[in-house]
């Protein structure tokens, strides 16, 4: 097994997946395939502290439900974040969603997923983007410019940085930005993108 870390998965940023089996590496970090999807897990000694990372994905990925907790050797681990390129270059991938204990997603999660027609990202994220050293957000640049991102939200967010974190390309004069709905119970008379359930489908109003 071969693994190229750029940075700490502990803070939570990019793994590099290189293993062709679910191991267990030197550093004590778990990596596991669950419905498709690619984790790092975090155990604690004393096994009180549980986390799951979502780790770099195989390009060939198509779509991907990734839920708000996984179950490893009969333990619940709730997934917390999407690292650092975790998506990057999966064209193929087609749809994605956001488990509601996913806190934060990172810099490229979904960076040139050029097939990527939506994500829904729960209002549990409060970080978008902003990882050390690395300025501006751009969790899906150079992705689909038709991707249509559909927040749990009822306001816009911040995500704790500048407010690029949904551009689609920054090297113009003016950004080019990713269709972002909000949720809103009621037809909404304020102007803007919105969205509520119909049926228990994402429906936009």
């Amino acid at each position: 097994m071969s693994l190229n870390f750029r940075f700490k998965p502990a803070a939570a940023r990019s793994i590099v997946w290189d293993c062709k089996n679910n191991n267990v590496a030197a550093n004590g970090y778990i990596y596991v395939t669950i419905e498709g999807v690619r984790y790092a897990i975090y155990i604690s000694a004393d096994g009180y502290r549980k986390e799951a990372y979502v780790a770099k994905q195989p390009q060939n990925i198509k779509s991907a439900d990734i839920p708000a907790s996984i179950i490893y050797d009969g333990m619940t681990v709730d997934v917390v974040s999407i690292l650092m390129d975790a998506f990057d270059k999966c064209e193929e991938l087609t749809t994605v969603t956001v488990g509601e204990n996913v806190t934060s997603i990172h810099y490229g999660a979904f960076g040139s997923c050029k097939a990527l027609e939506s994500i829904f990202i729960p209002a549990s994220v409060a970080r978008m983007g902003l990882d050390g050293g690395v300025g501006g957000g751009y969790v899906f640049l150079s992705s689909n410019p038709e991707l249509k991102i559909y927040l749990e939200a009822t306001t816009e967010p911040s995500y704790g940085l500048t407010g690029w974190w949904n551009v689609y390309d920054p090297y113009v004069s003016d950004n080019i930005y990713l269709a972002t709905y909000l949720y809103s119970d009621e037809e909404p008379t304020a102007e803007g993108n919105y969205w509520h359930y119909v049926d228990g489908v994402i429906t936009e109003w």
